[in-house]
């Protein structure tokens, strides 16, 4: 039998990708600074040869960042691949896998595919990036059990924000997330990181290069989080704490406070959009079981009727309020 070994050359991972690549989960989260790899990770997993067999997808939030990548991804796979779509910007490998590559400047376009793995390269600028993942990217992962990875540097506290807040969060067992600055990479120079922070504007470093998530400039109340006290990790003997609710499902958010109720203190607060109300459900359960919340609060307006007497059937202690004019 004539056999032949292929060999595709691909960069060595540096040690936090390997990192990443190391611990991941299902759904993988990476926050990182500008130059840390991402691009190159995203590749890299593409060519993971558990995935060959199986059709990958690539996500980018435009044609034009697609068709960068694109190109490089033609010049790597060359040595395994069978036929070469341009049009339809499609590679299929003599492996049996593919990789399609998709711009979410029309998520729906993708609706009907089936993948072993999605890769969403810059995944903080994909407008509506949980609806896009719910109704587009999830249901894709469903026939092989697939996974995803979401790659990009943070803008603003958006949905990107929020699926990394997914893989800090241990009620989310198939979430993981990490948060990895410029410097993580070893072939960025010392030097050009400090040059970097004293030339650019702290908010601007803080986001580009330390991968830190930054409210939004046109946020008409800024720097709310740093007003808040200092809060404790985690619930503390012979404290009464209770938990405020106000829902939300699409353009606005869900928010959930707990308080302390003898110091009057915000310990904890969680927001979040574009995801249902089962899901909601489940991570307003999770923080109050982590607090050990005596009461919940929640708005009984609108869909609020039914989300609280789906908590109430849990046993959660749940009290409605209606929010008036007055």
């Amino acid at each position: 039998m004539n056999t032949q070994t292929l060999t595709l050359t691909l960069p060595r991972p540096h040690a936090a990708q390997a990192r990443v690549i190391r611990e991941a989960g299902r759904f993988n989260v990476v926050d990182c600074g500008r130059r840390f790899g991402k691009t190159t990770l995203g590749i890299d997993r593409a060519a993971d040869p558990d995935v060959l067999p199986y059709p990958v997808a690539w996500f980018s939030p435009t044609y034009k960042m697609m068709a960068e990548v694109w190109r490089e991804a033609v010049r790597i796979f060359t040595p395994i691949t069978a036929r070469r779509n341009a049009q339809e910007r499609r590679l299929e490998f003599i492996t049996g896998g593919l990789l399609e590559f998709w711009s979410l400047d029309n998520p729906d376009v993708a609706r009907g595919r089936k993948y072993r793995r999605a890769i969403v390269d810059e995944a903080a600028m994909v407008s509506l990036l949980l609806d896009t993942f719910q109704h587009v990217i999830r249901p894709a992962l469903a026939d092989y059990r697939g996974d995803a990875w979401f790659l990009s540097t943070p803008k603003g506290m958006n949905d990107f924000k929020t699926m990394f807040d997914w893989g800090q969060d241990p009620a989310m067992s198939e979430w993981r997330s990490w948060q990895m600055p410029t410097s993580a990479n070893p072939f960025i120079h010392p030097d050009e990181i400090e040059a970097m922070r004293q030339e650019l504007p702290a908010r601007t470093f803080n986001q580009e290069v330390l991968a830190v998530f930054t409210e939004n400039e046109d946020a008409v109340f800024r720097g709310v989080r740093n007003c808040l006290a200092a809060s404790p990790a985690g619930p503390e003997r012979g404290r009464w704490y209770v938990m405020g609710v106000d829902w939300a499902q699409s353009h606005d958010f869900t928010a959930l406070v707990v308080m302390d109720v003898q110091a009057r203190q915000v310990v904890e607060v969680d927001r979040f959009n574009q995801i249902g109300w089962d899901v909601q459900r489940g991570r307003l359960a999770a923080m109050a079981a982590r607090w050990g919340v005596a009461a919940i609060v929640a708005e009984q307006n609108s869909m609020g009727g039914p989300n609280i007497e789906a908590l109430q059937r849990e046993g959660l202690p749940v009290y409605a309020f209606q929010t008036t004019n007055q």
